[in-house]
């Protein structure tokens, strides 16, 4: 999808799988799957890499995020209960 207009661009290789954003305030972001199809990275303007986890039905699991500047690296793990998602920030 490219608008114009305003300049956001999105590149994708089918509905699901988004491999690029580009806009003018956020800057470009590129995202990485798996063959199945989920998400295990993604890389924001700044370079910075944000990992994915997820267990053996694709749920997602864990989000790893890196050290930038003050801000220490972190983790948000994610559990499923029915059909709530519940996470938690270490």
């Amino acid at each position: 999808m490219w608008i114009t207009g305003s300049n956001l661009h999105f590149s994708q290789i089918s509905f699901t799988r988004l491999i690029g954003t580009s806009s003018p305030d956020s800057g470009t972001t590129t995202y990485g799957y798996r063959a199945e199809g989920t998400l295990v990275w993604r890389i924001d303007a700044r370079g910075i890499r944000t990992d994915y986890a997820t267990d053996l039905l694709y749920r997602p699991l864990q989000a790893s995020y890196p050290a930038v500047g003050e801000l220490g690296a972190y983790t948000v793990n994610y559990r499923i209960t029915g059909s709530n998602l519940h996470f938690s920030l270490f």
